[in-house]
């Protein structure tokens, strides 16, 4: 089940504070930052952004 968009608006990068996007990704779905690259996992609906957990866009 993906984000509501709303949430998408006002979340951003731990990191670098950057926009991030929902997308698919191998290991199932994620929230790509659009300026560092990090990829943070979506896990049972919800989001961790951890950076220490993130690990870069393939």
């Amino acid at each position: 089940m993906p984000l509501h968009p709303e949430l998408l608006e006002i979340v951003r990068c731990p990191k670098c504070l950057g926009n991030v996007t929902e997308r698919k990704t191998k290991s199932g779905s994620g929230l790509v930052c659009d300026a560092c690259r990090l990829v943070y996992a979506i896990v049972n609906e919800i989001p961790n952004f951890l950076v220490d957990e993130a690990r870069p866009s393939e």
